[in-house]
């Protein structure tokens, strides 16, 4: 036979169970965290491959404006 909470009880267990769901959102919150630094530290990784030819890039542009004024 089920035993029926009480409405403090009930209560009780509505305020566990919001905790339980805030702490789930928050250790999901942070695994996506981490997951976003992690690519960021990919992206720096390329960068000095890919910063030379920015460089060379942002030279032509640099030219081509003076020319045009």
């Amino acid at each position: 036979m089920a035993k029926q909470l009480s409405a403090w009880d009930q209560h009780k267990l509505d305020q566990e169970q919001r905790m339980l769901e805030r702490e789930v959102a928050r250790i999901k919150a942070a695994r996506d965290e981490r997951a976003y630094e992690a690519s960021l530290r990919r992206r720096i990784a390329i960068q000095p491959y890919a910063a030379p030819l920015l460089d060379k890039w942002r030279d032509i542009r640099e030219k081509l404006w003076k020319c045009f004024d």
